[in-house]
């Protein structure tokens, strides 16, 4: 998602990050550090109120659990970016694209249990959720029927936001943990998700 100005921003930071550290070589460590901070900046992390960080913190943590146990790839949750990884392959799966919507739906999904609407926040997951539900009715016939159209492409939506709905109804309090380590710490990591879902052994994937 970067344009050619914001990569000279990345590699100029890494740069600048790498020699902060006293190393003479920029590391794919360094763009990742720095990352964040170039694509959303400070001052729209600063610019959140104490309820809204709260908000955003419920949010991010949900779309975190659900990207754990759907075993899809990510470095680290921040209150302003997802950090997923989209799988770097030619083929993909239908399950495995569903995973990825469930991720994207799973914001909506908390804070409808939680304060019983949905937030402006929601907006650029709506909009990942709607092109890559549209993508695999009308370019991949991963809808009802071979033909697509748009009902197929509601359908789609309505039977994943359901499903993750349902999935995190029963982890609200580990979401509440997490969403607490993120509010302090200001991302979380895989290893720090592994280790607040390692207190409910018994979880099971709801498909």
């Amino acid at each position: 998602g970067f344009n050619g100005a914001s990569l000279s921003a990345l590699v100029n930071e890494a740069g600048l990050y790498a020699l902060k550290k006293n190393q003479n070589i920029v590391l794919t460590e360094h763009f990742f550090q720095i990352r964040d901070k170039v694509q959303f900046g400070k001052k729209r992390s600063l610019s959140l109120g104490e309820d809204e960080k709260k908000i955003q913190a419920y949010y991010q943590s949900a779309k975190a659990i659900v990207a754990f146990f759907y075993n899809l790839s990510f470095e680290k949750f921040t209150l302003l970016s997802g950090g997923l990884k989209l799988p770097n392959k030619e083929i993909l799966s239908r399950s495995s694209m569903l995973n990825i919507l469930k991720v994207h739906l799973a914001g909506m999904a908390i804070l409808d249990l939680k304060y019983k609407e949905w937030h402006t926040n929601i907006k650029d997951d709506l909009e990942k959720s709607k092109a890559l539900a549209k993508k695999m009715v009308y370019e991949y016939s991963m809808g009802n029927t071979f033909l697509p159209n748009e009902e197929d492409v509601e359908t789609l939506l309505n039977e994943m936001y359901k499903e993750v709905k349902y999935f995190i109804k029963d982890k609200e309090e580990n979401i509440q943990n997490l969403s607490t380590i993120l509010l302090e710490k200001e991302q979380i990591h895989y290893d720090d998700i592994k280790k607040e879902c390692n207190h409910k052994t018994s979880w099971q994937l709801t498909t």
